[in-house]
């Protein structure tokens, strides 16, 4: 008797254990949960997702998109009353389900009259052919008329092909509700080949946009149990099992647990999406989870981005700009443009983008003073699929630095010249002094008797004969050359030209030889004869010059067929030898 006991209780606990692993489980929010997804909803750049249980804290979340940091914008345990819901009820109308269907419609209309008037309800039935027959736009009088009216009375089951065409109307537009999932009530089994496999089906659910919650019937077998809750688990989803006698409280209770989630939303910081999948972690306090997630669908952004800010550090005369959002080419020089009041560009020495804060420093090259500046956008775009351009130009002024120090500068290099040509001019006089000198001295050795004889280095050349003194006058040489120049979309010009010393090259008349490019700074770039040899360098140009093709840094040689590119002008040199 006492061994039939044991053999007895072994039965009961292996049936319960097996029971209760079919059964959702519910995790808590303590220090030794293990977190879990239910339903992830990517939207770039929103991203929602939920996690079983409650009583998380905003500040204990933090989430990561491969190597982005997601913004947490909002933490709340979900609602029945205030959240809406968009359900996919999925009903077995096969023969198999006979035994426990009166319940289960009974489940089916509790859940209806429990809904909001927000709340949207989608019925597909199933057996020998799958028929949608509630699409959410019918009232609750419709969709109870519609339920009361099933009959279980069908041969075989597309039950995979049902799960597809809940996917499928789930998939088909962006989402406005704050939870969406299916509730199937069948036994899992898959009568009859449809156009849905059972690995397809587990390749759409597993990426967790649409969990199933899976209620199987008390007839099913273990195998056909086992394969309904992989698909529940893999879409994040979980399964229950029917007891024939309390279908009603198995049912209210799965409810209960597929309610007990959080919501957490996330926003990243572009809404671009190439397809592919990245993994999305979220991390509560020292418990952390991971799912890999579809990047296939965006929000459409089409506000371009904008500045909000700008500073300037008078210490290091550096202007801090701060963007709206993140952007592209924020670390270029040439995306940044700055002028005065007078229409003057002021030269850049180095850029700075950080994009955890969408803020540029602009460190200048040019000292800044007191007054308006404005500030124009050359090639910056938002990180989005639309690439939105930066148009705008914002102007700012400056205050606290003196206009004496503005003009301090340049009056110090002009004392500077000055004092140079001045000290130039008394070793001129100097020199010239000593050399009359050395001539009246000469004049006073010249010695009679000894004609035709001259003093040098206080000796008398011998056989009095005058020493021969060579001078060497060297005149500059000239370089010729022909130029064809090519702006834009205008023709090309052929001109000559003749290089003693130099040409200086730019948009102003000032210039040895100006060009009418918008391009090209005022003085840009200069051509210098160096003994006969050819130079060129740029004179601190805005947008830099470029010789065959490479960005001119220093002094560069010229040869024949040399191209020159500035601003939007190409020009060809060629030496006449």
């Amino acid at each position: 008797m006492v061994v039939k006991a044991i053999k007895m209780i072994s039965y009961i606990v292996v049936a319960a254990l097996m029971l209760f692993s079919c059964t959702f489980i519910t995790f808590a929010a303590d220090d030794n949960a293990i977190l879990r997804f239910g339903r992830v909803y990517v939207y770039m750049p929103e991203i929602t997702a939920e996690i079983y249980g409650s009583g998380y804290s905003p500040e204990s979340i933090s989430a990561m998109l491969g190597q982005e940091k997601l913004a947490v914008k909002d933490v709340s345990k979900f609602d029945t009353q205030k959240d809406t819901v968009c359900s996919y009820i999925l009903i077995d109308l096969s023969t198999s389900m006979s035994s426990t269907f009166d319940a289960i419609k009974s489940c089916i209309t509790n859940y209806i009259h429990a809904m909001n008037a927000n709340d949207r309800l989608v019925v597909i039935t199933f057996g020998e052919k799958v028929a949608t027959i509630i699409n959410g736009g019918e009232t609750k009088e419709q969709v109870l008329a519609a339920i009361s009216k099933l009959k279980c009375n069908q041969n075989g089951t597309l039950f995979f092909e049902a799960l597809n065409s809940a996917y499928q109307l789930a998939a088909e537009n962006q989402s406005s509700f704050s939870r969406e999932y299916v509730i199937s009530f069948s036994d899992g089994i898959d009568y009859q080949k449809g156009n849905a496999t059972y690995d397809e089906i587990i390749k759409s659910y597993n990426t967790h946009t649409l969990p199933l919650y899976a209620v199987c019937s008390p007839n099913a077998s273990k195998s056909a149990v086992d394969k309904y809750g992989e698909v529940a688990r893999a879409s994040g989803g979980a399964i229950t099992v029917l007891n024939s006698t309390k279908v009603k409280n198995i049912f209210d209770s799965f409810l209960a647990n597929i309610n007990d989630v959080t919501i957490v939303k996330m926003e990243s910081g572009s809404n671009i999406a190439l397809g592919g999948n990245k993994l999305l972690s979220i991390k509560i306090d020292s418990n952390q989870t991971d799912i890999s997630v579809p990047l296939s669908r965006s929000i459409p952004d089409n506000t371009a981005p904008s500045v909000q800010e700008i500073k300037f550090d008078k210490e290091n005369n550096t202007f801090l700009i701060q963007f709206s959002e993140k952007i592209n080419n924020g670390s270029d020089q040439n995306s940044y443009i700055i002028s005065d009041s007078n229409g003057k560009n002021f030269q850049i020495a180095n850029v700075k983008y950080y994009e955890d804060t969408n803020t540029a420093e602009v460190k200048m090259q040019d000292n800044i003073y007191s007054g308006d500046y404005t500030f124009a956008f050359n090639g910056i775009t938002d990180q989005s699929m639309q690439a939105n351009k930066l148009t705008e130009k914002k102007t700012v002024s400056i205050e606290g630095v003196s206009q004496v120090h503005r003009f301090l500068v340049p009056i110090l290099i002009i004392a500077a010249v000055v004092a140079i040509i001045a000290i130039l001019l008394i070793m001129f006089l100097l020199l010239r002094r000593k050399n009359k000198k050395t001539d009246d001295t000469a004049a006073a050795d010249y010695i009679p008797g000894k004609s035709d004889s001259i003093r040098v280095n206080n000796e008398y050349e011998a056989g009095g004969n005058f020493v021969e003194v060579k001078h060497h006058i060297k005149a500059p040489s000239t370089v010729h050359l022909t130029l064809r120049i090519k702006t834009g979309k205008a023709s090309e010009q052929k001109i000559a030209s003749d290089i003693t010393s130099s040409l200086i090259f730019g948009r102003s008349d000032t210039s040895d030889i100006y060009i009418d490019d918008t391009k090209m700074s005022r003085q840009h770039f200069v051509i210098e004869n160096d003994n006969g040899e050819l130079m060129l360098m740029d004179l601190g140009s805005t947008n830099g010059t470029m010789l065959n093709g490479i960005k001119v840094g220093s002094r560069q040689k010229l040869h024949s067929g040399d191209k020159i590119i500035a601003g939007l002008s190409d020009i060809i040199i060629n030496i006449i030898e």
